[in-house]
């Protein structure tokens, strides 16, 4: 404080902005503008939130979840071999049959159509459907699938 002391009034006055000065640019940089960052993030995010519920709102009528409609083909591996054949996937990576009936498929490497439409044909086609997917995207534009399939439905 001595040194404080010491200057000059001009000094005091210039050294007492700088510190204003500087205590504003903390507060600029570090409070208020992650505050707004973080606030512009979660509106994007409501945004996004609400444009999907409206799309699935618009859509559940023509997604059933609960069974696939009468009439259809018995499902079961041959037919998941047959149909990933037919849409152009070369190559399945696994197919594992689970403890509840389903069959848990993982496709590698393959173009997001042929996903869509293996999964539109086998829902077209066979007395089944979906209990779970999990799709990513790779490098290069292409996806990777983990889907189960129940293999029967009750009619």
């Amino acid at each position: 404080m001595d040194k404080f002391d010491s200057l000059t009034l001009r000094e005091k006055v210039m050294v007492i902005v700088m510190c204003a000065l500087i205590v504003l640019f903390i507060l600029w940089q570090f409070i208020f503008t992650p505050l707004r960052q973080f606030h512009n993030a979660a509106e994007q995010a409501q945004t996004r939130a609400q444009n999907d519920r409206a799309y699935i709102e618009k859509n559940i009528s023509l997604i059933n979840l609960a069974a696939a409609p009468k009439g259809r083909e018995p499902f079961s591996r041959r037919e998941l071999l047959e149909m990933t054949r037919r849409v152009g996937i070369e190559r399945v990576s696994r197919i594992q049959p689970q403890p509840n009936g389903d069959i848990k498929v993982w496709i590698d490497d393959v173009l997001s159509e042929q996903i869509f439409s293996l999964v539109q044909n086998i829902d077209a086609q066979y007395a089944t459907r979906v209990t779970g997917a999990q799709i990513s995207r790779q490098e290069g534009g292409l996806i990777s699938a983990q889907m189960s399939f129940a293999v029967t439905l009750s009619e």
